[in-house]
């Protein structure tokens, strides 16, 4: 059985071309993990500008699966998305989701305090959860994200429940 070593991506206005370069070694978990990952960074890294093309936004869709990425580009489109940054540099963002509830995401550790992150991302059934989709989009987007500057306190007291157990249950 080959495997995927390599992923490249080439785009053109009219179709977006994928070609895996294969071996002769068995595919595994991990190398599948791996090359999905790199798929997502490829396409994500393609976003620039104000209005991405559509052909990109479509092999997203394929990629992301078509809900989440809507959920993400109408978070965006809502402008739910909040960059804080703090004086010493941290930067720690805030998604509004649909109902109100505002999302505490890191999207360079892929965290998010959302209920698909617990119950899918780390089951590893998906990759993100739609916060993280919008917000690496939206990081790659002229406009994409409103930015507040706040203190280093405030920022510790908006992250404060996330450290602290929930013995509710």
């Amino acid at each position: 059985v080959a495997s995927v070593n390599t992923i490249s991506l080439a785009s053109s206005p009219s179709r977006l071309c994928l070609r895996a370069v294969q071996s002769d070694k068995m595919d595994s978990p991990p190398n599948m993990k791996a090359a999905f990952k790199e798929i997502e960074e490829q396409l994500l890294g393609q976003l620039s500008g104000s209005q991405p093309q559509q052909f990109l936004l479509s092999a997203m869709a394929q990629t992301f699966g078509i809900q989440s990425m809507y959920a993400a580009l109408d978070a965006i489109d809502r402008r739910a998305i909040t960059k804080l940054v703090s004086p010493s540099g941290r930067v720690v963002y805030h998604v509004g989701g649909n109902g109100g509830r505002i999302y505490v995401n890191l999207p360079e550790e892929n965290y998010c305090e959302c209920a698909a992150y617990e119950f899918s991302v780390l089951k590893d059934e998906t990759s993100m959860c739609k916060h993280t989709l919008a917000v690496k989009i939206a990081q790659r987007l002229t406009g994409g994200i409103c930015e507040t500057h706040v203190s280093d306190a405030e920022l510790g007291q908006r992250l404060q429940p996330l450290l602290v157990p929930d013995n509710t249950y």
